[in-house]
């Protein structure tokens, strides 16, 4: 019998099966939580599968947090997608509804039903990804693995569960993940490899990948934009727009996925040269954005000197929250529209900054509300997730 002991410590775990117990539906966790734990990994999002619907399950779960502990449990509801998401005790638990799945030759996009556990764990793209636990009270804990996903796991292996050119050929984006999770899980002590079937179906079904736009191939090894902040030191500095070209050129990205900030007294500060670096690095396809616009160097000369592709409204202006903070921060957006410059809001801690600064059509907002700054080893992984 494999050993799971110690995989279902967390409180949510319980909470579910008396709630899901209670709604007479079963639930399991399954994917990537499982096997990480068996292979020792860390992880913060938890995988919920049930039988029956993701939503009303996660929302029944809020429900018993909310009633049981006197504190707000806020979910997040996919309506497209049939699937919800909420946060507890600083994991991020996602519920979603079994399905079985079918494809149409000319498209990657599923055919969905209602389906079982059995349905659900046969869509997965690889047996390590289909192991699920039990979350029922007569066998909680209990490992579903019909497809054999530990001993591949203790075999270092990547194989799909059905036959592999069906699943390649469902969908194309799978052979990609193949060769990801190769990587993503080897160690030094322990290798992944893809097994000889599946890579002679991958080179079979080579030629599905052309229904694939490039942009959903980019987005199966995620991109994010990154800022950068500089000085207007660096700015000037002769090497600095040349750093970011060979750099740029060097990993082959795009140059609108880097976002050059720069800080509002730079600006006021800003020299004729200072104003043909910044216009050299936007007529080239960088964005740039003024930084902690309205904090203590406000100047509206600077909007009306230097061309920014956005700014960022200082995060004070919502820790405050007045009713003259939100009539100047409406003024600034309405302004920004006029002159074409889009806007960003900073310090969004509650639902009310958000459904606010929605209202007023500020365009991007960053703050707490959404997640907290993060190590790169976590981010990696929260991206890759997602």
């Amino acid at each position: 019998m494999t050993k799971t002991e110690g995989f279902l410590e967390h409180p949510i775990f319980g909470i579910v099966s008396e709630v899901a117990e209670e709604k007479g539906v079963r639930a399991f966790v399954i994917g990537g939580f499982v096997r990480d734990c068996f292979l020792g990994r860390k992880t913060n999002d938890i995988d919920i599968v049930v039988e029956g619907s993701g939503i009303e399950l996660a929302t029944a779960v809020a429900d018993h947090i909310c009633k049981s502990e006197h504190h707000g449990c806020r979910v997040s509801v996919f309506k497209n997608f049939g699937t919800a998401m909420l946060k507890y005790h600083g994991t991020e638990i996602e519920f979603v509804g079994a399905r079985k799945e079918s494809y149409n030759r000319n498209s990657r996009k599923p055919i969905v039903e209602d389906g079982t556990l059995e349905d659900d764990q046969k869509r997965r793209d690889f047996t390590i990804n289909a192991l699920a636990l039990s979350l029922q009270k007569e066998d909680f804990g209990a490992l579903v693995d019909p497809f054999g996903g530990i001993r591949d796991l203790a075999a270092g292996i990547i194989r799909t569960p059905l036959d592999p050119d069906t699943t390649y050929s469902d969908d194309p984006l799978r052979m990609l993940r193949a060769v990801r999770f190769a990587a993503k899980l080897s160690t030094q002590d322990h290798e992944f490899q893809i097994v000889p079937e599946s890579l002679d179906a991958m080179h079979r079904m080579r030629d599905r990948m052309t229904i694939l736009s490039k942009e959903r191939i980019a987005e199966e090894k995620p991109v994010v934009p990154v800022s950068i902040n500089l000085s207007w030191q660096d700015f000037l500095r002769e090497d600095t727009f040349r750093f970011f070209e060979r750099t740029l050129a060097d990993a082959n990205l795009q140059r609108n996925l880097v976002r050059i900030e720069l800080g509002e007294k730079s600006l006021v500060d800003g020299t004729t040269k200072l104003k043909r670096a910044i216009d050299q690095f936007r007529e080239a396809g960088y964005q740039v954005w003024l930084d902690d616009f309205g904090g203590e160097y406000s100047s509206l000369h600077t909007l009306k000197d230097f061309d920014v592709d956005l700014i960022k409204l200082d995060m004070r202006f919502l820790s405050a929250f007045t009713e003259k903070a939100q009539k100047i921060v409406t003024s600034i957006v309405n302004m920004a529209k006029e002159l074409g410059i889009r806007t960003l809001a900073e310090g969004a801690e509650r639902a009310e900054h958000v459904l606010f600064l929605h209202e007023i059509g500020c365009e991007m907002v960053q703050g707490y509300y959404y997640g907290s700054p993060m190590p790169m080893e976590r981010l990696e992984t929260y991206v890759n997730d997602r």
